[in-house]
């Protein structure tokens, strides 16, 4: 009995390890649309987790956050490779009215530097999907 419980938990600990080791057993049994259901999706929530999937190269998962024309151009990353970049989302500030929300996501791109992109957002069916997004081509 001792030896399965040995097993057991070597096999958890491999399972659950991360690519820096650390461990998270809730990363193991919850996947990526259960963590939207359950941090409730809220929109700046989505829009890291989109942005995010993006840079990891994980476009399936950021096609599944998209609609219009967000969902067609996520589609075009794929067909071009989705190869995955280095970002930090600084922050997320949201204007939310009803269903919809415009949004700005200031990311820093390795050696791009920092990058800030508008987000156009939808409610559809209780969760929130990116419609459009678009680099902030403004001069300050």
């Amino acid at each position: 009995m001792r030896i399965i419980a040995i097993l057991s938990t070597v096999f958890l600990m491999n399972a659950c390890s991360s690519s820096d080791g650390s461990i998270s057993i809730l990363d193991w049994f919850i996947d990526e649309d259960e963590e939207i259901s359950l941090y409730g999706g809220d929109v700046e929530f989505v829009i890291e987790k989109f942005a995010n999937a993006l840079a990891d190269g994980k476009c399936d998962y950021a096609l599944k956050l998209s609609t219009g024309n967000a969902y067609e151009t996520v589609q075009g990353t794929i067909d071009a490779g989705c190869e995955p970049y280095d970002t930090e989302i600084v922050g997320v500030n949201c204007d939310v009215s009803s269903n919809t929300a415009k949004c700005i996501c200031e990311e820093v791109r390795g050696e791009l530097g920092e990058m800030t992109f508008n987000y156009d957002m939808k409610r559809i069916d209780g969760h929130w999907k990116v419609s459009n997004y678009e680099k902030d081509m403004s001069i300050d």
